[in-house]
């Protein structure tokens, strides 16, 4: 009997030993090619664009999302860098990249805005997570001034996400206004401030996923109204000069070949 026991503790040692072993090597962040990532530390997740779940690995080839009302099960395939994920059999995976991060920076402060046809936003987070959001136009939110907190999961996803992005670059700009991109504006502190803008040649992929992600912040936080909020003027002021720049130097160009 005594020995049996001994047999089934020894089994749940190496099952879970196991599951530690998965849930580190997927600690990190995946993105696809439409700027959405996720996010796993060792106990928490963000796989949909606004929800901060715990999850748990139950196989090889499972992992529990855990909900408020139901918990959802995927299964999953993790090769090295690759990471692929679907709900049910009959669904193809949805592919996603592991980013490696190029830097080991801690967020001191950051304002974004952005310009789009479903959203038009500015906000300022602090360097303790405190969030200042002005809501000009939104396709689910009224226009307003708010404030709220940001919870450390998704502060945690965003200063990492920022570590996979390179701050020191020129600013110049593409020949090219491509309108379909959403137009954003940054400005992060690292220590020292960079100011990034959308159209900027050296902007690539990363830089476009943390835009992403910052757009999604009025859905991660509670929304709360505040009467007056500071730091977003001179980061729309910058991204609108910009914008202008480029479509002076987009006339000046087709001009000159013409």
């Amino acid at each position: 009997m005594k020995t049996s026991y001994l047999y089934i503790v020894l089994f749940l040692l190496i099952v879970s030993c196991q599951e530690n072993t998965i849930s580190n090597q997927l600690v990190g962040i995946y993105c696809n090619d439409i700027n959405h990532c996720i996010y796993f530390d060792s106990t928490t997740c963000i796989v949909d664009k606004a929800i901060i779940r715990d999850y748990e690995i139950r196989s090889k080839r499972e992992i529990e999302i855990k909900g408020e009302d139901k918990s959802i099960t995927y299964e999953y395939e993790l090769d090295e860098n690759k990471l692929r994920l679907r709900e049910h059999q009959e669904e193809p995976f949805s592919q996603y990249a592991r980013i490696p991060t190029i830097n080991k920076h801690t967020i001191e402060n950051l304002s974004f805005s952005s310009h789009s046809d479903l959203a038009d936003i500015e906000l300022y987070i602090s360097d303790s997570d405190e969030v200042q959001l002005r809501i000009n136009n939104h396709s689910k939110f009224e226009a307003g001034n708010f404030k709220g907190e940001l919870p450390k999961t998704l502060m945690n996803f965003i200063n990492q996400l920022a570590n996979t992005v390179e701050f020191d670059m020129s600013s110049e700009l593409k020949n090219e206004i491509v309108s379909d991109v959403q137009e954003w504006g940054l400005k992060i502190k690292l220590g020292e401030e960079h100011f990034l803008y959308h159209n900027y040649v050296d902007i690539n992929q990363n830089h476009h996923n943390l835009a992403f992600l910052l757009q999604l912040i009025p859905y991660f936080i509670e929304l709360e109204k505040a009467d007056k909020l500071l730091e977003h003027d001179e980061i729309k002021e910058f991204r609108e000069s910009e914008f202008r720049r480029n479509i002076e130097k987009t006339i000046f160009k087709r001009v000159e070949e013409h």
